[in-house]
């Protein structure tokens, strides 16, 4: 399924990564194109002890050189923003940066 997602120019994302049980083995035998990191785990990261600042940023690294976008869900503070643009993260995502809206709000963009 993987290389007929790759001839049709669609990428693979896998969501969540980080809630419940996240399957490591999964990104080595289907890798995605984009991994979503759990909000849990960006939640005050900025805030968090040294350990879990340091466990993130390595599994951002590791993907990043696996050539796998990471993309942090949940951010809602600057704090936040600040940790995910330091240790790697292509992409965001969060009320700090839009808030959810009405699909009538993007109509005919």
């Amino acid at each position: 399924i993987r290389d007929a997602l790759r001839t049709l120019d669609v990428g693979l994302a896998y969501d969540n990564f980080g809630a419940g049980q996240s399957r490591l083995r999964d990104l080595v035998e289907v890798p995605p194109d984009y991994l979503k990191f759990d909000m849990s785990l960006i939640r005050g990261i900025d805030r968090a002890p040294l350990a879990q600042k340091k466990l993130l940023e390595g599994l951002v690294r590791v993907l990043s050189d696996l050539d796998i976008a990471c993309l942090a869900e949940g951010v809602e503070r600057d704090g936040e923003l600040d940790f995910c643009r330091n240790v790697g993260f292509r992409y965001v995502q969060g009320f700090l940066l839009g808030r959810p809206a009405p699909v009538e709000t993007w109509m005919g963009k």
